[in-house]
């Protein structure tokens, strides 16, 4: 077994390896990994290896944030589920655990002054309430938060219980999962998971369309090359004279083999991959041409804050990104782009529906 250490703030010393590994980076590598200059790009790539084989070690292939600490990280977690859910705000119901940590339990009573329930569920003795949770689990339960592992008693609660009963209670929601992994899939699809997002293009693992078809759950093929830690080497940017016509050509390999492995055409879904073994120019001719891919089917576009957007606009922060977001999600719809994969929903949603009306 392999340990994964991460917890070094509360009764536990740091890890020798993790504490070497910080010595080594503060002393060799400690540009601005938001600034230009060289010593910037290799903090900055320092960085990007590291949020690489944290996905391949946690089986993720959604975004990596790095923050100062757990608080912030539960801060994020919990506004930013809200955040992407904003006709809960008002009515909503956030349940939780007695037991859960104060960087957690803070954040929910600022939201409960905001005009959101909070519901605490029983745990008698390190184990979780179902019966209770059955009962307080409705439809307009917005956020379900409680930690796998107790870190006080060490008891573990039921989660995938937890994860079941909720989505029973809340039908209309659709859940999804980003991983490159068959068993992870296979787990996340025994939970209620309805789609499955694999930016590998069933190249790491072939078994995950047969999981995924034998689930019934949608499958996005995400295209890309290499893997999480190679792909952003040079060796991976050449697509010939017309990058769309390459990845396209890729992404119908990749449905192929869904294909025969029994994933039913109507479940499955493309996206080009800005931003995954490309370079800026490419990802902007990737957007600009996105509606060529909807050839395949239904199209799934994830250009939120991405650092090709930054480069242009001179705007290393993600998260001042926004402008150049909502511009592009305008066009992707013109282009009649399915789905957009985004971080600010609500203002995304708005630009949207004003778009929407002006063409009435």
């Amino acid at each position: 077994m392999t340990e994964i250490y991460f917890d070094n703030s509360a009764t536990t010393r740091v890890s020798p390896e993790a504490l070497a590994a910080y010595v080594e980076a503060s002393e060799n590598e400690w540009g601005n990994p938001s600034s230009r200059h060289s010593r910037g790009q290799a903090a900055e790539k320092l960085i990007a290896g590291a949020r690489a084989c944290l996905c391949d070690a946690l089986g993720s292939e959604g975004e990596v944030v790095f923050t100062a600490g757990g608080t912030e990280a539960n801060n994020l977690a919990i506004h930013g589920r809200l955040a992407a859910k904003p006709r809960f705000f008002r009515g909503g119901k956030i349940l939780t655990t007695a037991g859960e940590h104060s960087s957690v339990t803070r954040p929910l009573e600022a939201l409960a002054r905001e005009g959101l329930l909070v519901v605490e569920i029983p745990t008698r003795g390190g184990v979780l309430d179902l019966d209770a949770l059955r009962r307080e689990a409705t439809p307009n339960t917005c956020l379900v938060t409680m930690m796998l592992v107790n870190n006080e008693s060490g008891a573990r609660y039921a989660i995938e219980d937890a994860a079941r009963i909720t989505r029973a209670a809340c039908p209309d929601a659709v859940l999804s999962v980003d991983t490159r992994k068959s068993e992870v899939a296979a787990a996340a699809i025994e939970c209620g998971v309805e789609i499955i997002n694999d930016v590998s293009m069933l190249r790491y693992d072939a078994a995950l369309a047969r999981v995924t078809a034998e689930g019934g759950a949608a499958l996005v093929l995400s295209h890309s090359r290499g893997t999480p830690e190679t792909m952003r080497s040079s060796a991976y940017h050449d697509y010939g004279a017309d990058v769309v016509a390459t990845v396209a050509a890729e992404l119908a390999a990749a449905k192929r083999t869904a294909l025969e492995a029994g994933v039913a055409e109507e479940n499955l879904i493309f996206d080009p991959g800005i931003g995954f073994a490309k370079t800026p120019e490419q990802d902007w001719e990737l957007l600009r041409r996105s509606g060529e891919f909807r050839r395949l089917g239904p199209v799934l576009v994830g250009m939120s804050r991405k650092s090709f957007l930054g480069k242009f606009l001179n705007r290393p922060d993600p998260a001042d990104r926004l402008g150049g977001t909502i511009a592009a999600a305008l066009h992707l719809a013109g282009c009649g782009v399915e789905i957009l994969r985004v971080h600010d929903v609500r203002q995304l949603r708005d630009a949207l529906l004003v778009r929407a009306k002006l063409q009435e």
